[in-house]
């Protein structure tokens, strides 16, 4: 009689008794079932799971079904305790649009430790979801600028402490053998459905924070104030789907508006963006109003934002859009509200047959509310914005400046001016011609905006006048200067430069890949290749690089920036 492999079940994959096909002990499959033992809730909008359509119809042998799943895991406040609260959301569905959804928890500790490790949670959860539907042939997939494709299809192994990610892969390489087909494949970024799995495991998260008090009232504790509100009180940011208080939400929207601050989510390290249809619970009309401007405002590159000069107008408009008076007059455009004319150059009320230089010595323009305003400022000290124009004061604090409209020096490479006593921050794409300069050379010749020193930009030292850069290395004036003997320690540490800012970056710990604090660009230290959100996309081994510095197991990468 012909032995038949018994396929592994559901039990074998979440740890049941006996000893297993890849040679698990009872004790070790008790251990994982406790890892892993999971329990199924209900979506708070679905009360019950909805049943995969097809079941009815045609047998699920017939179809290859795709897994979409999502795993989650949050810092909440259950009963004035904080903890890892982790939940996932699963997306089944076959080739004839026909669809089935649901959402489960996850409360093991050390599986909500590690992110890796709740990715697999909620790939194993998914597929043990089909496969008691009866799915035979299935299809799931993994974020493509993640770790876990890698892993599932043997392209990389976890390191050697991660024991809990090690274990679920042998679960999962389980699992799939109770399928006639199951295959990985990697997941092309898809708004909607991320969506919609975020949601789901966000449910899941939210079914284990809420509790109910002695007086009956269903409470969940608030991430921003700490303070037990009633559930149906929480606002809920869409896109990441957290769940703030009323209140909270009301005191950020106030305070961001107030200072132009970015309207995101409050909670720590989220990028989510507030939308103002989803905010009529919480704002008022006039912040509303307030916050679909602002939406405006991002929509309009600063260059080409253009406010009417008209006092009662002032409406935001795009200096690409708005519509020629008459192609002889140069700069003269017409406001979309008001249809007062004016100059795009100066942002002043039209000056017939006078250029703007012109118009700013006549009486008009001096007696004018704009040009008192710039008076003021400069009696003040006040200086503008060389990006947007706006007028900037600062009120403490060191000479780098973030511009509050358009968050200069904030998003562009940036240079510090090479002479000691300033060391002004300033922007490279926007310093200044230095005067009497060689016509030949006015691509890299700067002048510093705040102590006038004429500097080269390529090699950042005062300028070398009728000399190139390579020949005014090789003089004396150089190599006895700071700069030559900053960029000889560079090389003797071992020390590189970021490929982007060519900012010095010196590696403290950690793995191979490295961000720049600088500018934010993430290279290989070791060869500089840029890389993607979550791996290198070099061939370099984790040990290879300039500098071999030892760091404690599990150290994320540290970066130091230095200059001269």
């Amino acid at each position: 009689m012909e032995n038949k492999k018994t396929p592994a079940t559901p039990k074998d994959v979440f740890g049941g008794g006996g000893k297993s096909e890849e040679g698990k002990k009872p004790e070790e499959g008790a251990m994982l079932k406790a890892l892993l033992a999971q329990e199924e809730i209900d979506s708070l909008e679905n009360p019950q799971p909805q049943p995969l359509r097809i079941l009815g119809e045609s047998s699920p042998n017939t179809h290859t079904y795709r897994l979409y799943s999502k795993g989650l895991v949050s810092e909440e406040i259950v009963k004035d305790v904080t903890k890892l609260v982790g939940g996932s959301g699963l997306f089944l569905c076959d080739s004839n649009g026909n669809s089935s959804a649901t959402n489960k928890v996850l409360r093991d500790h050390r599986v909500l430790a590690q992110p890796e490790a709740v990715e697999l949670a909620a790939i194993i959860q998914g597929l043990d979801w089909a496969l008691k539907h009866g799915v035979k042939s299935i299809q799931f997939f993994c974020e493509d600028d993640s770790i876990i494709l890698d892993y599932v299809i043997g392209k990389a192994a976890p390191p050697n402490e991660s024991i809990v990610v090690a274990k679920l892969l042998k679960q999962l390489a389980l699992l799939q053998t109770s399928f006639t087909s199951c295959q990985a494949l990697p997941l092309l970024r898809s708004d909607d459905i991320n969506s919609s799995l975020i949601k789901l495991a966000r449910d899941a998260i939210a079914s284990q924070t809420t509790w109910q008090r002695e007086d009956g009232v269903v409470v969940e504790a608030c991430v921003i104030c700490y303070e037990d509100v009633p559930a149906d009180t929480k606002f809920t940011v869409s896109g990441c789907f957290h769940r703030i208080c009323f209140e909270c939400m009301r005191n950020y929207i106030t305070h961001s508006l107030r200072h132009r601050s970015r309207l995101i989510c409050p909670n720590t390290g989220c990028k989510s963006e507030l939308k103002p249809a989803d905010c009529n619970r919480i704002a008022d009309p006039d912040q509303l109003a307030l916050m679909v401007e602002r939406k405006a405002e991002e929509t309009i590159d600063v260059s080409d934002r253009v406010y009417s000069p008209n006092p009662r107008c002032s409406i935001l408009m795009s200096a690409r859009g708005l519509p020629v008076v008459d192609p002889a007059l140069t700069g003269a455009r017409k406001c979309l509200g008001c249809g007062l004319r004016f100059c795009v150059n100066c942002k002043m009320e039209w000056h017939t047959k006078l250029s703007c230089a012109e118009f700013r010595k006549t009486k008009a323009y001096t007696k004018s509310g704009t040009a008192v305003f710039d008076a003021t400022a400069r009696e003040l000290g006040l200086k503008k914005c060389r990006r947007c124009l706006c007028t900037v004061e600062r009120a403490e604090g060191c000479k780098h400046m973030t511009c509050t409209f358009c968050k200069y020096d904030r998003d562009l490479p940036l240079g510090y001016c090479p002479k000691p006593s300033c060391n002004f921050l300033m922007s490279d794409r926007d310093l200044p011609l230095g005067f009497s300069i060689d016509p030949r050379q006015k691509s890299v010749a700067r002048t510093c905006v705040e102590c006038g020193l004429c500097f080269c930009k390529k090699c950042h030292v005062p300028w070398h006048y009728k000399k190139t850069c390579d020949e005014f290395k090789k003089s004396p004036s150089y190599l006895t200067s700071d700069a030559a003997l900053f960029e000889s320690l560079v090389k003797t540490q071992g020390w590189i430069k970021c490929p982007q800012c060519a900012t010095v970056v010196q590696k403290n710990g950690g793995c191979q890949r490295i961000s720049c604090r600088h500018c934010n660009h993430k290279f290989c230290y070791a060869c500089g290749a840029a890389c993607t959100r979550k791996k290198m996309s070099c061939n370099c081994s984790p040990e290879d690089g300039p500098s071999k510095m030892s760091s404690s197991s599990g150290e994320s990468h540290k970066t130091r920036l230095l200059r001269a």
